[in-house]
């Protein structure tokens, strides 16, 4: 079997490399290195992709004050420095006013508890699932929590 010769040309490629050297932000930069960076992020390590887009979440907090602590749990819970009528500082969960903490003393620890939220260093905590716009101090409520002197263990969640 004979083939046919044929006379057309192919044209021959190159492969080119470049290595990817990260951000430089002076005027001094070399080939690889970018100057700038505006939707590009590393979260996928080695790789380098597009930055997921920002979405501004609702807080519920008015403008002009800030949050101060938050806690995911069905809803956003946000303790923000806007002072109460009733003294101390307001929450909201889901957007919405749900009571008051006393302080803004931080950093805040949050635990949930059957259907309530307590929050710590404040001794206070709030039913998730009434819709009454109060919170309660832990000494009204012995049988969910009992602060007693000596130790407290508890294991940290591991993040991967």
């Amino acid at each position: 079997m004979r083939l046919p010769n044929i006379n057309t040309r192919i044209q021959r490629t190159s492969a080119q490399q470049m290595q990817i050297q990260g951000i430089n932000l002076t005027e001094d930069y070399n080939p690889g290195q970018m100057e700038s960076s505006h939707g590009i992020s590393a979260n996928k390590y080695p790789y380098i992709t597009t930055a997921d887009q920002i979405r501004q979440i609702e807080t519920g907090i008015p403008d002009g004050y800030q949050p101060i602590s938050m806690f995911a749990w069905e809803k956003l819970f946000v303790v923000s420095d806007e002072p109460s009528a009733k003294g101390g500082y307001k929450c909201y969960y889901g957007s919405k006013y749900c009571g008051d903490v006393p302080t803004l003393d931080g950093p805040k620890q949050y635990a949930v508890v059957n259907s309530k939220l307590v929050i710590w260093p404040d001794k206070v905590y709030f039913n998730l699932y009434d819709n009454t716009e109060q919170s309660y101090s832990l000494t009204t409520a012995p049988l969910l929590a009992k602060v007693i002197s000596g130790t407290v263990t508890y294991r940290k969640a591991v993040t991967s």
